[in-house]
């Protein structure tokens, strides 16, 4: 006659064996993701890639304001006229300025002129771009998803350093919206920035995005006009989510 053995007998192998098994799939996974973060430079955080790059020559290559959601009153106007061409211009310097802590800047009135610099333009688009030394500085993009995330291809890449002469390319963009909460429904400005580093070959070093609220009501219930007035306050929530950006 076959004996079973009673269910307390296997229970304890069962639970090592289940404890093990558990222990191994945990370290398996930790390993993948510590290979993901160390083997793709999007893992790495600003301050570690301006450390490991710092002093190359470095020039930003592209920024691009999107109205975000046709939320912002004014926009067609402004986006077309010189108000937005002077305030991109002034983010490009703003940024620049910042970069130069840690790169040696390219002064980008030395290339965005440029017959060589200007063939490199990706299709053009219904956003705001800045005008420098009296020429457009165009998005780079080829797609609208390639804008949004501020990507370049490989040749791409290889083409603007040639045509900047930097070993560091920067590309920016910024969705401007508003943000409305509070007891009372009083809105602000919203500036939604993403920024992304990369190396002469194309290989992507660094991408962050930060949302920043502006300090200032500018008008309640999502209702709120971009003009003259109001614009300093997207400019600056850009400013201020570059310089988070910039921090970590």
């Amino acid at each position: 006659m076959n004996a079973r053995l009673s269910p307390a007998f296997h229970t304890p192998c069962t639970a090592r064996v289940s404890t093990w098994t558990g222990r191994l799939f945990a370290i398996a996974v930790l390993l993948v993701i510590a290979g993901l973060a160390t083997g793709c430079g999007r893992g790495r955080g600003f301050v570690k890639t301006a450390k490991v790059n710092n002093g190359k020559s470095a020039a930003i290559v592209s920024l691009a304001v999107n109205d975000f959601g046709g939320a912002l009153q004014g926009w067609n106007t402004a986006r077309t006229g010189d108000l937005m061409a002077r305030h991109t211009a002034q983010m490009v310097g703003l940024t620049a300025k910042r970069l130069s802590k840690h790169f040696k800047m390219v002064d980008p009135t030395t290339y965005v002129g440029k017959a060589e610099y200007q063939k490199l333009a990706g299709p053009a688009r219904e956003v705001a771009v800045p005008k420098i030394g009296g020429s457009v500085m165009p998005i780079m993009a080829e797609s609208r998803s390639d804008m949004v995330k501020a990507r370049l291809s490989p040749a791409k890449a290889a083409a603007l350093a040639q045509a900047t002469g930097a070993q560091v390319l920067i590309v920016l963009y910024a969705e401007w919206g508003v943000r409305t909460g509070g007891f009372v429904p009083t809105s602000k400005a919203l500036s939604k920035t993403v920024m992304a580093i990369y190396d002469a070959t194309g290989r992507q070093l660094y991408m962050g995005r930060r949302d920043i609220v502006g300090r200032k009501r500018l008008g309640a219930f999502g209702s709120v006009v971009v003009d003259k007035n109001s614009i300093v306050e997207w400019v600056d929530a850009y400013d201020r989510a570059v310089g988070v950006l910039m921090s970590r």
